[in-house]
């Protein structure tokens, strides 16, 4: 029988994931903006024939990492604030790793970001903006692109 661990070395472990997959996100975009490779293909959009809430998040970070800020809004509204908060992740994540006498403040700031209403809160949000886009797009608005 494996003895379980602490909650401190579970909330570590996540840390560690979570910022490894912020910075790998980060990262993978970093390098399709400057290497000029295609981005993966929308299976929801090639499956349903119209756009994911999500389409256009990693054109959007390609063009964040150009300095093209105008064209990142418009490749998806969302993608300036979830890079803001990816670089937040990889820092918070960092910070729990490298300075263990922080981790009680860290885990006090993290822990309001758990509660089930900020992940119903994010997606309706995403539905939000979703809605808004296709809108656009049916209307010809041009404000979007995709």
């Amino acid at each position: 029988m494996r003895p379980t661990g602490s909650s401190e070395d579970t909330t570590a472990l996540s840390a560690r994931y979570i910022g490894a997959l912020a910075v790998l996100a980060l990262i993978g975009t970093c390098v399709l903006a400057h290497a000029n490779l295609q981005g993966p293909a929308c299976l929801f959009r090639t499956a349903f024939g119209i756009p994911c809430p999500g389409c256009g998040l990693t054109r959007s970070f390609e063009s964040l990492w150009r300095g093209e800020y105008l064209t990142a809004f418009r490749y998806h509204p969302l993608g300036p604030p979830t890079f803001a908060v990816l670089i937040l992740i990889a820092g918070w994540s960092a910070a729990y790793a490298m300075a263990p006498r922080w981790r009680p403040w860290l885990s006090r700031v993290a822990r309001p970001l758990g509660h089930p209403a900020v992940a119903w809160g994010a997606l309706g949000l995403l539905l939000a903006v979703w809605a808004v886009r296709l809108a656009d797009a049916m209307l010809h608005g041009g404000l979007f692109l995709w």
